[in-house]
């Protein structure tokens, strides 16, 4: 049995109350705006539009229990996925701390960036440590790098904050691989070029040669277009 075509004055009046329906749950559930932009929320309208009205929504047990199980499950098992290619052609670490300034609340993220996406490693409440020094961050930082594994790992990208600063120049003494970190804009030509993992491209003898070569071929490349963007117009008048 064919469904009979719904006019398009139809459509404008169903759409009407969808609109009016909307905002309420935004608004008073203190949702964010941009929520109705979201393909999870096209594609939950369209499944319970599917099911209809008699099928009740899931109770907050179901979504806080069962439901996030199954999503973490899903996550992880997407996350590992990404490590072989986290071991093809290494990660990017990044690490960034925030501060309430209301509560005084500090956390610190830690990211993994590989080329076919980033995923948050973990998250860490710091409010109650004492000392932030320079050994509490490389603790941080070598248990972030155990966990990738080191050999993965070519650079690592931090905040400004001083006593971080000096960790990740503890660190970078202590991992032989950190060093492509002054090589980075390279790593993709190099390793390519080399055919490498990254430990043994640091020790071949033609990695230094071929990072200066293309070192000094981006220098007047950035002089160029630091002129184009007036970054030294004044220096060279």
């Amino acid at each position: 049995m064919k469904q009979p075509k719904i006019s398009q004055g139809m459509i404008k009046a169903l759409r009407k109350k969808l609109v009016e329906a909307m905002p309420k749950l935004i608004i008073y559930e203190c949702l964010l705006m941009y929520l109705t932009n979201s393909p999870r929320l096209y594609n939950l309208l369209t499944t319970a539009a599917k099911l209809g009205p008699s099928i009740e929504c899931p109770t907050p047990y179901e979504i806080s229990k069962v439901c996030l199980e199954d999503e973490y499950k899903i996550m992880q098992s997407w996350i590992n996925e990404l490590k072989p290619t986290w071991k093809e052609s290494g990660v990017t670490i990044m690490c960034d701390g925030w501060t309430n300034s209301i509560n005084h609340m500090h956390i610190m993220n830690f990211f993994v960036y590989c080329s076919k996406g980033m995923v948050i490693l973990k998250s860490i409440d710091a409010s109650n440590v004492a000392s932030k020094n320079v050994d509490y961050y490389l603790k941080l930082l070598d248990k972030v790098m155990e966990k990738v594994r080191e050999e993965y790992v070519i650079q690592v990208v931090i905040d400004n904050e001083t006593t971080l600063k000096f960790s990740s120049l503890k660190l970078m003494k202590k991992s032989l691989s950190l060093l492509v970190f002054i090589w980075i804009c390279a790593w993709k030509i190099l390793r390519k070029d080399l055919h490498l993992k990254p430990k043994r491209l640091l020790r071949a003898k033609s990695f230094g040669i071929k990072a200066i070569n293309i070192i000094k071929a981006f220098v007047p490349i950035v002089k160029v277009l630091k002129l184009l963007d007036g970054d030294e117009i004044s220096n060279q008048r």
